[in-house]
C-alpha cells in the first residue's frame, strides 16, 4: 500500500511546495532538497532490488524536477505558474504510475513502450531546462559557459540512459552526441529567436540526434572518428587563422 501511495504523496508535495513558494516567495532551498530526497526515496521503494541498476534514471528524474522548478520560477504570469505547477504534478503522478507498472517485471524495463515513455519525459523536460538556461543568459546575465555545461551534462546523463549496448559503445555514442550538441548549444544561442524557441530548437536537435544514435547502436565508431577529426581541423584552422 505504501508503495502505491508514496508516488502520489511526492506528486502532491511537488504541487503544494510550488504553490507555497509562489505565494510566500521563500524556502526555495528547503523545497529543492526535500523534493530531491523524495524522488530518491520514491524510486527506492518502487524499484527495490532494481534501484541501483536504474540509478541513471533517478539522476535524470532529479534534473527533470529542477528543470521544471526553474521554468516555473522564470515565468512572469502568475496564474500560468499555478496552472503549470498542477500540470507538472499530474505528469509526475503518471510517471510514477508507469514506473510502478514496469517495475513489477524486470524484463519490461527495456521494452519499447517504456523507452518511448522515457524519451518523451526526458525530451519534454530538456526543453523546459534549455529554455530556462537561455533565459538566464539573456535576462539575468549568467555566463553562457555555465548554461552550456549544465545542458551538456544533462545531454550525457539522459542520452546514456536512453542508449543501449555495451558500456564502452554507449560512451562512444555519448561522446559523439556531446560534440554535436556542444556546437548546437552555442550556435542556437546566437540565433535571433526568443528563449522558448531556442530551447525548442535545441530539444528537437537533441531528439533527432540521440534517437539516431539509439537506433544506430554500435555502428558509430567510424563516424565518431571522422567527426572528431573534422572538428579538430576546423578548430585548429580557426585558432591559428589558417
Amino acid at each position: 500500500m505504501f508503495k502505491v501511495l508514496l508516488p502520489f504523496i511526492s506528486s502532491i508535495w511537488f504541487l503544494a511546495s510550488w504553490w507555497w513558494f509562489f505565494y510566500y516567495q521563500r524556502g526555495v532551498g528547503i523545497i529543492a532538497i526535500v523534493s530531491a530526497i523524495l524522488i530518491i526515496l520514491t524510486g527506492r521503494f518502487i524499484a527495490k532490488s532494481q534501484w541501483w541498476s536504474l540509478k541513471g534514471m533517478w539522476l535524470n528524474f532529479l534534473w527533470c524536477y529542477f528543470g521544471q522548478f526553474l521554468f516555473l520560477l522564470l515565468l512572469k504570469t502568475e496564474h500560468w505558474r499555478y496552472i503549470l505547477a498542477f500540470v507538472f504534478s499530474a505528469l509526475w503522478s503518471a510517471v510514477w504510475f508507469l514506473v510502478i507498472r514496469y517495475s513489477r517485471n524486470v524484463l519490461l524495463w527495456q521494452s519499447k513502450d517504456y523507452l518511448v515513455f522515457r524519451r518523451f519525459w526526458y525530451y519534454f523536460n530538456f526543453w523546459l531546462l534549455s529554455s530556462s538556461a537561455y533565459a538566464l543568459v539573456i535576462f539575468v546575465g549568467l555566463p553562457m559557459y555555465y548554461s552550456a555545461a549544465v545542458l551538456l551534462l544533462v545531454v550525457l546523463l539522459s542520452g546514456y540512459d536512453l542508449s543501449t549496448g555495451p558500456w564502452h559503445t554507449r560512451w562512444l555514442n555519448m561522446l559523439l552526441l556531446f560534440f554535436i550538441m556542444l556546437q548546437l548549444v552555442l550556435v542556437i544561442y546566437f540565433l535571433p529567436v526568443n528563449f522558448y524557441v531556442a530551447g525548442a530548437l535545441l530539444s528537437l536537435w537533441f531528439f533527432f540526434i540521440s534517437d539516431s544514435i539509439v537506433e544506430a547502436g554500435p555502428h558509430f565508431l567510424g563516424s565518431l572518428t571522422l567527426f572528431m577529426l573534422a572538428n579538430i581541423v576546423l578548430l585548429a584552422t580557426s585558432l591559428f587563422n589558417l
